[in-house]
């Protein structure tokens, strides 16, 4: 059943609500969504998956793109701090990482990236928790510009790897707590190898699509294909392009994390775990699959910045709209 409701009311003594509670009336949690399942009203265990936008080594990434990722990244790393604070939280799981990657290196690698930025920033030690989202805001702020200027030039691959991983919440974490917390990870293997080795296939067969002299024209020619061969290379890329998308938006990692999910809530009172925002719908489809005969809470937290500005979405086109009309009639 969704709780979220529920959480709302002081008078129960249940720990584990308490812990939402706590939670939604942090400064540190304000304007953030709170999704709250769970398979009774005395839960004794909670899973909490924090959703992310993160960063990508291929395509191009705007202005507006790249601040809200670096705020949704610096808002994680005050999220991570407010759940060791509060419980002494020291292991997260991470996105895109299983048994066996070495997640260490990845951190080793971002730290002297952070260092030399704390060291530009002129940046304090000691950082209080409600101040630490605009701390790491200001480190990866600058990060997020090297980041996006790699990206857009497309020159060193390497470089665009190491800025993109160190735009990272967690990795930052790690990096502030030095190396007093760890990430594992929260992904079957098996699946999440599966799932990357169709999106790497599927993506070359659509860069192999991109470079022919066909698909070359057709975009020169603002997308309109006019004759018999650019009408069927375009038929066969808008087929990847479907297949990508079932791919990517497919439940499988999702079920391999349930699992492992449901068997860390065992000896854990506390699991966190960070993934893509847009996995939220798979993710509260299954959790009464998988949590309906546990003792386990889910809440899923979608931090403020990935949020949809209903004012700004419903409200912009209805004003474009009353400009057309207003407008079509004074020619009139």
């Amino acid at each position: 059943m969704n709780l979220s409701f529920l959480t709302r009311f002081r008078k129960s003594n249940n720990e584990v609500l308490r812990w939402i509670r706590q939670m939604k009336k942090s400064p540190v949690f304000k304007r953030a969504r709170f999704d709250v399942y769970s398979p009774s009203l005395n839960p004794q265990r909670l899973v909490i998956l924090l959703g992310q936008m993160h960063t990508v080594w291929k395509g191009k990434i705007g202005d507006r793109e790249r601040k809200k990722i670096v705020g949704c990244q610096a808002r994680l790393c005050s999220y991570y701090a407010f759940l060791r604070q509060t419980h002494g939280l020291t292991e997260f799981g991470g996105e895109g990482m299983y048994e066996g990657l070495d997640v260490e290196a990845m951190h080793l690698t971002c730290a002297p990236l952070y260092k030399e930025m704390e060291k530009r920033l002129g940046l304090p030690e000691q950082v209080a928790v409600e101040e630490l989202a605009r701390t790491a805001g200001k480190i990866l702020w600058e990060l997020g510009k090297e980041w996006q200027r790699e990206l857009r030039l497309q020159r060193n691959v390497p470089r665009i790897q190491l800025y993109a991983a160190a735009v990272s919440g967690q990795t930052l974490f790690h990096f502030l707590c030095e190396g007093d917390v760890r990430v594992y990870g929260i992904e079957g293997e098996q699946a999440y190898q599966h799932v990357l080795e169709n999106i790497n296939h599927l993506g070359e067969q659509m860069r192999k699509l991109e470079d022919t002299y066909e698909m070359r024209i057709v975009k020169q020619q603002g997308g309109r294909a006019r004759d018999e061969k650019q009408v069927e290379t375009v038929k066969q890329y808008n087929a990847l392009v479907k297949e990508f998308n079932r791919v990517i938006g497919s439940d499988i990692r999702e079920r391999a994390t349930m699992e492992i999910l449901l068997e860390k809530s065992q000896t854990a009172p506390l699991v966190v775990f960070t993934m893509g925002v847009g996995h939220r719908k798979n993710y509260l489809q299954l959790v009464n699959e998988y949590f309906k005969d546990s003792s386990t809470a889910f809440v899923f937290v979608t931090p403020p910045e990935l949020l949809v500005n209903w004012w700004v979405a419903i409200g912009v086109p209805l004003l474009i709209l009353i400009g057309v009309v207003i407008a079509n009639g004074w020619i009139a």
